[in-house]
């Protein structure tokens, strides 16, 4: 069987799809936390808030040299604290410092506005940063569309998400924490649309729900190309002697998108 490394040539050359997951190891924003990892060779998550200047640096050229880096908006610890970060100061003028450095913006994956646990709001914050998201898109970095729970079904959270954008470089967000999809909220979705990349936020901390979510969307959804995160810490993370985690990384091609839209709930 093959083991697939985080870089992305050999990721996406890899013939098993499904035997796991692209693993984020996020909690890097320090500068030593960052640099550990890029020299075990894995993909890196930071917050975009806590994000300064050295590590910024360090993971531009990271992705110079094939590595992948997560950035997170960070509305997920702010949602707990019941406050809203203000992206167009906080986030967005941190994915442009990131892509005007130099990183390889194919290499990047970047996370849209939202609010955690409430999906009436995160839909206004999509709507009135849609310029920006663009902008990113345009650059050719991949970003992410949290698809939180609500009167709304998930599944057209997402088409809207496409007919605003369309598919290039989205990627659909499945929280996995706060507000999260149980696997029963993943089936139901999968049963409905099927992206061609989706990310499952903090899944890595949910050692009960990681395998089985894992297994739903190998068995729904077997092009889709699949992407989690967890600290480096997370029990579930196997890492042998010399510090390299032995994590096996598929790449599943994911089927040619579609043109259908479909009436969609207008945005409030």
């Amino acid at each position: 069987m093959q083991q697939a490394t985080f870089f992305d040539t050999e990721w996406r050359e890899s013939p098993n799809p499904h035997q796991g997951a692209r693993l984020y190891y996020s909690g890097a924003n320090r500068p030593y936390d960052a640099h550990g990892l890029i020299r075990a060779g894995v993909a890196v998550g930071v917050a975009a808030p806590e994000l300064g200047k050295e590590t910024a640096r360090l993971l531009v050229d990271y992705t110079r040299v094939g590595g992948q880096v997560f950035v997170d908006s960070g509305a997920f610890p702010s949602s707990r604290k019941g406050q809203e970060l203000d992206f167009r100061q906080q986030v967005f003028p941190v994915y442009k410092r990131l892509l005007d450095a130099g990183a390889i913006a194919d290499n990047v994956l970047l996370v849209a506005p939202d609010y955690v646990g409430n999906q009436a709001r995160s839909r206004s914050l999509l709507a009135e940063h849609q310029n920006a998201v663009r902008r990113l898109l345009a650059r050719g970095a991949s970003v992410m569309i949290p698809l939180q729970k609500g009167l709304i079904p998930t599944a057209w959270l997402w088409r809207e998400a496409v007919a605003m954008f369309g598919a290039d470089g989205l990627v659909a967000g499945i929280p996995s924490r706060d507000a999260a999809f149980s696997v029963e909220d993943l089936q139901q979705f999968l049963h409905s649309a099927c992206p061609a990349r989706l990310h499952m936020l903090g899944l890595g901390a949910d050692k009960a729900r990681l395998l089985p979510s894992l297994a739903l969307v190998a068995q729904m959804a077997p092009n889709t190309l699949v992407s989690y995160d967890a600290p480096p810490e997370s029990e579930h993370i196997s890492v042998p002697e010399g510090g390299l985690p032995n994590v096996s990384m598929p790449w599943c091609r994911p089927k040619a998108v579609g043109s259908e839209r479909r009436r969609l709930p207008r945005l409030g």
